[in-house]
């Protein structure tokens, strides 16, 4: 793949012309992950890519869910929104720690 044709792409098609050195390096051990495990599919990149675009919040790094700044306080949005009726397709809070605490 040629990287700096997929930059240019993607920061002009996706990040409104602009990445953060964070988002670059986020993307970069997605694409040598890819290059590692000898994906060379485009498809299946491309899917991987914009699944962590769209639920890192396009950080392209790990978060929280709900971009929470701590678990309880993700927890607490969830539950929220949960009982406004705001997520229909959840059937049981995955959200909520066990009795382990986890």
């Amino acid at each position: 793949m040629d990287r700096r044709a997929f930059f240019d792409s993607v920061r002009h098609s996706l990040f409104v012309g602009k990445l953060t050195q964070a988002q670059v390096e986020g993307m970069i051990f997605l694409l040598d992950a890819f290059e590692k495990k000898g994906v060379s599919e485009r498809n299946y990149a491309a899917y991987m890519l914009a699944t962590a675009f769209w639920e890192t919040a396009r950080t392209m790094h790990p978060v929280r869910e709900t971009l929470a700044s701590s678990d309880d306080q993700a927890i607490r949005v969830l539950d929220t929104a949960y009982a406004r009726g705001r997520l229909p397709w959840v059937r049981k809070p995955y959200w909520r720690k066990d009795a382990d605490g986890k």
